[in-house]
């Protein structure tokens, strides 16, 4: 990701929201759901650092 002037202390770069967009747009070219992409931007979205298990999907149909 490029440095916009977007940096904060922590050192953290805020996406704008072409690149939340394309994002997006990348997670559903690689076969993420929406729902799963939702999942992505709330977490990434949040302050804790504890990554959440992954949902078996294998017997789902």
């Amino acid at each position: 990701m490029q440095e916009s002037g977007n940096e904060s202390i922590r050192g953290d770069v805020d996406m704008t929201t072409k690149e939340i967009s394309r994002l997006i747009d990348w997670l559903k070219s690689h076969g993420c759901t929406y729902p799963d992409i939702e999942d992505c931007i709330d977490y990434i979205s949040q302050e804790s650092s504890q990554v959440p298990i992954a949902k078996d999907t294998t017997n789902d149909k």
